[in-house]
């Protein structure tokens, strides 16, 4: 599974947790990257497959996806990226992108969830992930690649959450290629959860 800033994409619905809001903004690229789980907070077993990218607004903006379109990213602050990995082969991708307020969040989350409603991908099934409460809202959905003749081949998870001015995404899989209820949700909550403390560090 490799990693790429997720700057445009795809959610699914969510419930949200009021509690978990924040009016605050990320201001600085180490409390940016206090917001990427390290490898002290993955379960045991776990190992750095990327290790933690900070990229301030104007980094992401000179990258291809951006290069040629002046409105990328609107109020796009920081984005940051890392990944881990089992002996087993099990994976996961965090990504998050702050933003300059909660509604510039909010307008990137909705923009990924709807996402899933216009994909048009033949060669993948959708299909809701249950998730809890999480942030202040969470959604995703289970991408299921198939093979000639009709036969799953992989089945990857792919998370968006919205948490005050920062949105964060999980893309999971593992070793078998199967879905595993327990994976996202384990993940989100973890990158959900350094989000609001780096957003509300006094609290």
């Amino acid at each position: 599974m490799g990693i790429a800033l997720t700057l445009s994409g795809c959610g699914g619905a969510g419930t949200p947790d009021a509690s978990a809001h924040s009016d605050s903004v990320i201001k600085s690229v180490d409390q940016m990257r206090a917001v990427m789980p390290e490898l002290v907070h993955m379960p045991v077993g776990w190992s750095v497959m990327n290790g933690t990218g900070v990229y301030t607004a104007a980094e992401v903006k000179a990258m291809d996806s951006c290069r040629t379109n002046p409105h990328c990213v609107p109020g796009l602050l920081f984005s940051a990226v890392n990944g881990y990995q089992t002996e087993a082969g099990d994976r996961t991708a965090f990504t998050a992108s702050a933003f300059d307020s909660p509604e510039r969040a909010r307008k990137m989350y909705d923009a990924r969830i709807k996402g899933w409603e216009k994909a048009e991908v033949p060669s993948t099934a959708l299909a809701p992930i249950v998730l809890p409460a999480l942030g202040d809202a969470a959604g995703g959905r289970w991408l299921s690649s198939v093979e000639e003749g009709g036969e799953p081949a992989r089945t990857t998870c792919s998370v968006e959450a919205l948490v005050g001015s920062v949105v964060v995404s999980v893309s999971c899989s593992t070793s078998e290629g199967r879905p595993d209820p327990e994976l996202p949700v384990d993940m989100t909550r973890l990158i959900v959860s350094r989000a609001q403390q780096a957003l509300n560090p006094d609290t």
